[in-house]
């Protein structure tokens, strides 16, 4: 009596399925590096994605933490104040006096340009004007 099975075991290969074996293993090589170039470039792109959002992050969490964050914010220079020869820097949007300061020569020099014509700034004229502006 006979019967066959099947069986997993080593066979020796030709020439001609040694050839197909390494044009098979060429293949999958190229597409590992492909694979690889894929993911390498992915993480590239992810890696400088997430490293924006955590700048972003530790930025909002500071200015959370502080309740406080930098902006441009318009000022106004009142020239002879408090002093003759000082300046007092305005914040316009709280009326803050943020800075104090010596005028620079060219300051003290300053003329008021008024259609065209120059004239020189009279004390009373700056008043005026720096009343005008901090209101």
């Amino acid at each position: 009596m006979q019967r066959y099975q099947e069986r997993e075991l080593l066979c020796e290969l030709n020439d001609e399925e040694m050839l197909s074996r390494g044009q098979m293993q060429a293949r999958t090589i190229t597409e590992i590096d492909a694979v690889e170039e894929e993911r390498s470039n992915g993480m590239k792109v992810y890696k400088k994605r997430l490293e924006g959002l955590h700048e972003s992050n530790r930025k909002l969490a500071g200015i959370i933490r502080t309740r406080q964050e930098t902006r441009i914010v318009r000022c106004v220079v009142l020239f002879h104040a408090p002093t003759t020869g000082r300046k007092q820097i305005v914040r316009t949007d709280t009326g803050e006096i943020i800075a104090e300061e010596e005028m620079s020569d060219a300051e003290k020099q300053m003329k008021l340009f008024h259609d065209g014509c120059e004239v020189q700034a009279e004390p009373d004229d700056q008043a005026a004007e720096q009343e005008g502006a901090v209101q």
